[in-house]
C-alpha cells in the first residue's frame, strides 16, 4: 500500500478540487493513479476525491503533532552532525528549512542555531 500512496497524495494535493481518480493494476503488477480512464478494457477502481485545499489548510492536531516531531528530530540530528567544511552551506540550510518546518508546526518558536 505505501508503494502508491506518494503517488495517490500527489495526485490528491495537485488537483486542489473534487475530482475522480482512476487506480489499476497492469499485466506487471504496477498500480497505477491517473485522472485519465485506463485503457479500453481495464479493470479500474474509481475514487472520488474532495477538494484538498481545505485539508492542507487544517491539519489535524495528531498530523502537526507528528510533523513537529519530526522537523525537531532533523534539526536535532543536523546539530549533532560532525559536518565536512564544503558541506556546511547545505547543512545550514538544511537547519534553517528545519526550523520553518518548527516554526509551522509547533506551538513554540524554534530553536536558534
Amino acid at each position: 500500500m505505501a508503494r502508491w500512496a506518494l503517488p495517490a497524495l500527489l495526485l490528491i494535493g495537485a488537483a486542489g478540487h473534487a475530482a475522480t481518480l482512476y487506480k489499476w493494476t497492469d499485466d506487471a503488477g504496477v498500480t497505477h493513479f491517473s485522472q485519465q480512464r485506463p485503457p479500453t478494457g481495464t479493470d479500474a477502481e474509481r475514487i472520488h476525491v474532495k477538494s484538498a485545499s481545505n485539508a492542507s489548510r487544517k491539519a489535524s492536531t495528531g498530523t502537526r503533532r507528528i510533523r513537529c516531531r519530526d522537523f525537531r528530530g532533523a534539526l536535532t540530528q543536523l546539530r549533532a552532525a560532525d559536518v565536512a567544511r564544503a558541506e556546511r552551506n547545505r547543512w545550514q540550510a538544511a537547519k534553517r528549512t528545519a526550523r520553518a518546518g518548527i516554526a509551522k508546526w509547533c506551538a513554540d518558536a524554534a530553536g536558534s542555531d
